[in-house]
């Protein structure tokens, strides 16, 4: 990899409180950093298209798999390292991957496997992947089903209908965040936010400072 700016990773699979938890973390720092969500590039239509057809349930799983996949790679072609510090809330290649390994569809995982191996992928100063109990995460669910409908998404609801590919999932995507980016693991299980901003903010200070 070549050094491409300074990038914080927050990962997780979804009901970890990822969003909530950079959000207030941004807030938080000062100086404040940049923050980003999913996608590396500001503007990746590709993604933006792959992301409404997969709420939409607008395109067959595989399919859209090749979709995220190139998706992913004009991600890293559109990368531009932040000024200063960026605060990245997940990446597309690494939650695709984990996606796809768990169910078996090893050709689209591998090739997210070998974006992520590529010299010029963009390179993270410390990386934190959230993770929760399946308990907590089904509350958060109806959390989200009775305050935001609109988004929840079909693949929001595997923690639900198919919990053992949710945990193979994350399995999966954590151990290649702890092998690509030597990663550490926040269970938010039994903290409250400001608990969880106050452990991604030292993790911060001791990545990029």
């Amino acid at each position: 990899m070549t050094k491409t700016g300074k990038l914080f990773l927050v990962e997780g699979l979804d009901l970890a409180g990822k969003t909530s938890a950079c959000k207030n973390l941004v807030v938080r720092l000062q100086p404040r950093p940049e923050y980003r969500r999913n996608a590396f590039a500001e503007k990746n239509t590709l993604y933006l298209a792959a992301d409404d057809l997969r709420r939409s349930n607008g395109l067959d799983g595989h399919y859209l798999g090749h979709a995220y996949l190139a998706a992913a790679a004009l991600d890293v072609a559109l990368f531009q390292p932040p000024e200063s510090v960026r605060v990245q809330e997940s990446t597309i290649a690494l939650r695709s991957m984990a996606h796809y390994r768990a169910r078996g569809e090893h050709d689209l995982a591998d090739g997210f496997a070998r974006l992520m191996a590529r010299p010029d992928f963009p390179q993270v100063r410390g990386a934190v992947v959230l993770t929760a109990s399946l308990a907590v995460r089904r509350e958060r669910l109806e959390m989200r089903r009775n305050e935001a409908p609109d988004e929840v998404a079909p693949d929001d609801l595997v923690v639900i209908t198919t919990p053992n590919l949710f945990l193979r999932m994350e399995e999966i995507l954590i151990d290649e965040a702890i092998r690509q980016f030597g990663a550490t693991i926040l269970d938010t299980t039994d903290l409250n936010k400001e608990q969880v901003v106050a452990a991604l903010a030292e993790a911060y200070d001791e990545a990029v400072q």
